[in-house]
């Protein structure tokens, strides 16, 4: 075989000079500090999820029926009746999870 042959297709342009429309706007001086710390002062803050230890025990709103709604300590009644994964009764043992300040009760 001979030699390899150019297919007509231009190759990378390895040009000296940058051409003034392919450039990129750049942010004025002194705005990429400021944003810098601004994004850092962000993400110091640190909320950590805790379990509240409670002196009442949850009970059921009706015992008669068969999957009530649970009472919480807080005297704040569960929105679900059944368990959102097993779609069984709620255990009065699983601490609720509290979605927009309203409690989910789980199995």
């Amino acid at each position: 075989m001979g030699p390899a042959r150019s297919r007509g297709v231009p190759g990378p342009s390895f040009a000296a000079e940058a051409d003034p429309r392919q450039t990129r706007p750049r942010l004025p001086r002194g705005v990429l500090l400021p944003l810098l710390l601004l994004a850092a002062a962000s993400c110091a803050e640190e909320r950590q999820a805790h379990l509240v230890a409670s002196a009442k025990v949850p009970a059921y709103v009706d015992a008669a029926v068969e999957k009530p709604h649970v009472r919480f300590d807080d005297e704040q009644v569960s929105l679900n009746d059944r368990c959102p994964v097993r779609k069984a009764k709620l255990n009065l043992r699983m601490p609720p999870v509290y979605v927009n300040g309203k409690p989910i009760g789980f199995c």
